[in-house]
């Protein structure tokens, strides 16, 4: 098993205060990460660049389509 893979905190611009609205959204793992929209991450309180390009991350790790 992949620990990094799965780890919200090796992604690149997730340090500890996107790492917590993360985990208050219910993220737990990059995989699940991958299932949320740019929308959701902001409504979040996540910086829209910030948003996409965590979400380009986990969607590339995970093999899915890029967000728009």
């Amino acid at each position: 098993m992949s620990r990094k893979k799965s780890d919200l905190s090796s992604l690149e611009g997730v340090g500890p205060k996107t790492l917590e609205k993360l985990q208050e959204l219910g993220v737990v793992s990059v995989e699940h990460l991958a299932e949320f929209t740019v929308e959701e991450l902001v409504e979040a309180g996540i910086e829209y660049d910030r948003a996409v390009k965590i979400l380009q991350q986990a969607l590339q790790r995970v093999g899915g389509a890029q967000p728009a």
